[in-house]
């Protein structure tokens, strides 16, 4: 795949976390990017179906991840309005919202008739035993912390003292247009304006409750700046961009942010752009390219935890589906979880 000339016959969709789907498993990388979408089209492969039925399990960690993203939202919703809830309503109505969200994914498999699609957790779907007490305990204390830590941290303080007038909307499916025919998929977690001795300037964040990753951490903040500049009209050197890591201590980087940062940024978009564009590779860009131009993660151990593990050949054998067209509540999922009580329950 990577000696084969690449053209550029349209708009590619980047986003770092397709990068670095890309570095962990470029055969997870076709499922997701490739398979799964075809599920959309008339007429399509059970495989696709089988892929885009997968392509949305979360695990636990990534499911916390997200609910304390959706509670700070939640937060500071209320902070615009006015209203700030005591600590302890802001950390029980996300114990209430773990337990619901962890009882509406197990229900979605059972016959699920809400109106909406929640959170799919992998374990509900794989049938794996009831969730011990102490782990669901563990889950439910780093998403506590993390809401605590934030709420006692500077950046907090720094929003609740900025005019609500100064915060920025940052739209759902945010993208940044470049000139190389490339659209950055971006979603910063808030924005806002500051006004101190150095005039009027853009603090744009992103909070994270998973380890930091220095590879790709500023690479994503300098693409919210690109997006800034965009959006806002905001120059680089009136961006001061953050990472807000919250657990298990709050910690708050900044980023240095220049016409030279956001360059490398640029120019680091542009390498990975020609690894990830297999489409502009090929004739025929409505059919899937050869699933062997993706080969397995040279780290196996990782497959026995991936979202696709029922339908690939680098998982363990007793995880493999029997059949791909299996309709979603058959086969794996149908015992999801109902071997006794579950710790994330109580």
């Amino acid at each position: 795949m990577g000696s084969r000339a690449l053209r550029n016959p349209g708009t590619f969709v980047w986003s770092v976390t397709r990068v670095k789907l890309f570095q962990e498993c470029r055969r997870k990388y076709y499922y997701r990017y490739f398979l799964a979408p075809r599920a959309r089209r008339p007429d399509p492969p059970l495989a696709a179906k089988h892929a885009d039925r997968l392509k949305d399990l979360v695990s636990l960690e990534m499911w916390t991840g997200q609910l304390v993203h959706t509670q700070l939202e939640r937060l500071l919703q209320d902070w615009k309005r006015g209203r700030f809830p005591a600590e302890a309503v802001v950390l029980d109505r996300a114990r209430e919202a773990m337990r619901e969200q962890f009882r509406d994914s197990q229900q979605f498999w059972r016959g699920w008739q809400g109106p909406y699609r929640p959170a799919l957790l992998d374990r509900h779907y794989y049938g794996h035993d009831p969730l011990p007490r102490e782990r669901a305990e563990r889950l439910r204390q780093r998403v506590v912390t993390s809401l605590q830590e934030f709420l006692d941290s500077q950046i907090a303080a720094r929003i609740r003292r900025t005019d609500p007038r100064d915060w920025l909307p940052v739209d759902r499916h945010a993208s940044v247009r470049l000139d190389e025919g490339t659209t950055v998929a971006v979603r910063p977690d808030f924005a806002f304006v500051e006004v101190g001795d150095a005039g009027r300037r853009l603090q744009i964040v992103d909070w994270k409750t998973g380890r930091g990753d220095p590879e790709w951490d500023p690479v994503q903040v300098h693409c919210y700046v690109m997006y800034a500049e965009q959006k806002w009209g905001f120059p680089a050197g009136k961006i001061d961009p953050w990472v807000i890591y919250l657990y298990p201590q709050c910690h708050e980087e900044a980023l240095r942010c220049d016409a030279a940062s956001v360059a490398a940024t640029r120019a680091e978009i542009a390498r990975t752009r020609a690894l990830l564009d297999v489409e502009a590779d090929r004739d025929d860009p409505l059919t899937l390219p050869p699933e062997e131009w993706f080969p397995l993660a040279a780290d196996r151990g990782r497959c026995r935890w991936c979202a696709f593990r029922e339908m690939c050949e680098g998982a363990p054998q007793s995880q493999s589906a029997a059949a791909v067209g299996a309709s979603p509540g058959s086969g794996s999922c149908a015992g999801s979880s109902s071997g006794g009580p579950d710790g994330m329950g109580s």
